[in-house]
């Protein structure tokens, strides 16, 4: 009899071994993003301003395995003329971002077998016709820039947002983890530059990224380059965090966890000490 429970209990504990691997996408199982996370991705895009004659806005929806690109074509003396475009993916988006320059996108999501990648894809800036209309973009490269299994620490993109000192890095959020890496897109290194629970590292310990926050941006406050977690949901977030660059070289340099009084303490409510 007693050999019997045991044997009972090692089978029970290989079935929830396999439906563990099969929810992370192995053993020929779907892998399934939060829905948490695809609840804060149903429009996320980036932009670029106008550079020349052309503009630049892109857009995810983790409903389609695919991103929109909306060219905008300002012609003398006219309105700006829209340029609709579509780029298909192998994998759902959970986050996308301007990469340098007018018309590269850093594109990230996560496959059915859970495999996290970060795509790299650059434009040619849209030719005219003979009448003067732009025409579809030509894609001329995309690569992949990181990659992770299902079981890393570095699962489902969150946020990703360019290093504004070092153009070929990026600073990427991982919706499982909540700490942020430094990733070197020419080797697809990546470091952890913030750590959301304590552990004995160089990296900076910022717990409140664990609170809901849906969009980040940098600016330059105070001669420093500034980058900012917030929420754009009422009430969800009553402090925010922010990460400071003091010296504009790309190394994060410290943290700061302000209430809306030391928001404005420190002059984040003066629009006059913002360089941009």
């Amino acid at each position: 009899m007693k050999t019997t429970i045991i044997g009972a209990l090692a089978i029970l504990g290989a079935v929830l071994a396999l439906a563990s691997r099969a929810q992370q996408g192995g053993l020929g199982g779907t892998y399934e993003i939060p829905s948490e996370l695809r609840a804060t991705k149903t429009n996320a895009g980036c932009s670029f301003p106008f550079s020349g004659a052309f503009a630049l806005e892109a857009h995810i929806g983790p409903a389609a395995k695919s991103f929109d690109l909306v060219w905008r074509y300002r012609e003398p003396g006219q309105g700006d003329v829209p340029l609709f475009q579509r780029e298909p993916l192998t994998f759902t988006p959970t986050e996308i971002c301007a990469g340098a320059t007018l018309g590269e996108l850093l594109v990230a999501g996560t496959t059915k077998h859970g495999i996290t990648k970060i795509v790299r894809y650059v434009y040619a800036t849209p030719q005219l016709d003979q009448a003067g209309m732009p025409l579809e973009a030509e894609l001329l490269s995309s690569n992949i820039v990181f990659s992770a299994g299902a079981t890393a620490p570095t699962r489902d993109v969150y946020h990703m947002i360019r290093n504004r000192a070092q153009p070929g890095r990026l600073f990427v959020e991982f919706f499982n983890s909540r700490e942020i890496y430094d990733l070197d897109l020419a080797t697809g290194n990546a470091t952890k530059v913030v750590a959301s629970t304590w552990q004995p590292s160089p990296a900076l310990f910022l717990t409140q990224l664990h609170e809901p926050h849906d969009i980040v941006y940098s600016r330059e406050h105070d001669g420093h380059y500034v980058y900012f977690f917030a929420s754009t949901i009422p009430n969800e977030l009553e402090f925010t965090p922010i990460l400071l660059d003091l010296d504009k070289n790309g190394t994060l340099d410290d943290k700061l966890f302000l209430d809306e009084q030391g928001w404005q303490v420190l002059g984040y409510g003066d629009p006059s000490r913002y360089a941009d």
